[in-house]
């Protein structure tokens, strides 16, 4: 049967406490860990596995950007244009994104939604852009066109939501705050 070491989340590959009946195989992966608990016949008592600590999350900003850097996935923005720049060390952290302040828009005019996108662990990456207040060019495409509705009913204050999922089942939301004039 799996030990304490079991659903744990560690800095480094758990070498202890791997067993509480039976004997641990080898631990594989990068974090997470897997590995099995046999007993003396040699057949699996347990399949087990822990998780990586996920590096903390730190701030920085000026008037025009603000960006929230890390070693996984993250968004920055600036001017008219938004800018991503994704990566993801992690196959279980969930995607960290940077996102930029409020825009203001006239009726009928047009952004870009613009992303660059890397993963260095090869882990596919998947985009869906929600708005209000306007259309989407291409909800999945990495960088859609946002166009602000004309009319009599416009929504002043619209929010543009951006989820961003890695293959590994990690998932970030994060908002841009719209005004229409």
């Amino acid at each position: 049967m799996c030990g304490p070491s079991n659903g744990g989340t560690f800095d480094t590959t758990p070498t202890t406490n791997l067993c509480s009946i039976g004997i641990a195989s080898a631990v594989s992966g990068t974090g997470p860990w897997y590995w099995t608990c046999h007993n003396n016949q040699g057949l699996v008592v347990g399949s087990c596995s822990a998780n990586k600590t996920v590096a903390p999350l730190s701030i920085k900003s000026n008037k025009n950007v603000c960006e929230c850097d890390s070693d996984q996935i993250s968004i920055r923005s600036s001017a008219m244009e938004y800018f991503a720049n994704l990566s993801s060390p992690s196959n279980i952290s969930n995607p960290i994104v940077r996102t930029v302040g409020a825009r203001e828009l006239n009726p009928g005019q047009s952004i870009i939604l613009r992303s660059v996108v890397s993963d260095i662990t090869g882990s596919k990456l998947t985009y869906y852009w929600s708005c209000t207040g306007g259309t989407i060019s291409n909800v999945h495409e990495l960088s859609p066109r946002y166009t602000a509705h004309v009319g009599a009913n416009i929504l002043k204050d619209n929010i543009c939501t951006l989820v961003v999922k890695n293959s590994n089942g990690g998932i970030t939301v994060r908002t841009v705050s719209i005004k229409i004039r």
